[in-house]
């Protein structure tokens, strides 16, 4: 779970993400039956409707910042999550 603070410290965005592995099969149409990692967002909120775009860049770049250090740079695939508006 990454939570975003702004500048008087009040929460304006959460995102709730896994780091999962897939096989490329599945991915790229690949006949390869080999595993990759990736980045699948759960779920990602914000508090103002005003924001919300600004927000949601943001925070899922981070995301994706901390991904690539926990699994050293092998991050392959970005999912995330049906827009509903």
């Amino acid at each position: 779970m990454l939570v975003a603070k702004n500048e008087a410290f009040y929460y304006v965005g959460l995102l709730i993400y896994t780091l999962q592995s897939a096989s490329t099969k599945y991915l790229y149409n690949d006949a390869k039956e080999e595993f990759t990692n990736g980045l699948m967002v759960e779920n990602i909120v914000a508090s103002s409707p005003i924001l919300k775009p600004q927000i949601f860049l943001i925070i899922i770049e981070s995301a994706i910042n901390i991904a690539k250090k926990i699994i050293v740079n092998l991050l392959n695939f970005l999912i995330l999550m049906k827009r509903i508006n």
